[in-house]
């Protein structure tokens, strides 16, 4: 497609303490951000990793 090009998504990799990896996709980093706060308040002490993906 002409004109087209192609954004990046954002991925959200949680690992909460003796739990298995979340993944979540965001289509912006700001929104990725906000998520990261929302679930310290749950998963306190998680792994969290933002990371661009494009699949």
């Amino acid at each position: 497609m002409a004109g087209y090009s192609w954004q990046p998504l954002i991925r959200l990799t949680v690992v909460p303490d003796g739990a298995a990896e979340l993944i979540y996709v965001f289509s912006d980093r700001a929104r990725a951000s906000e998520m990261v706060r929302y679930l310290s308040d749950f998963f306190p002490g998680a792994q969290m990793r933002i990371s661009e993906t494009f699949n």
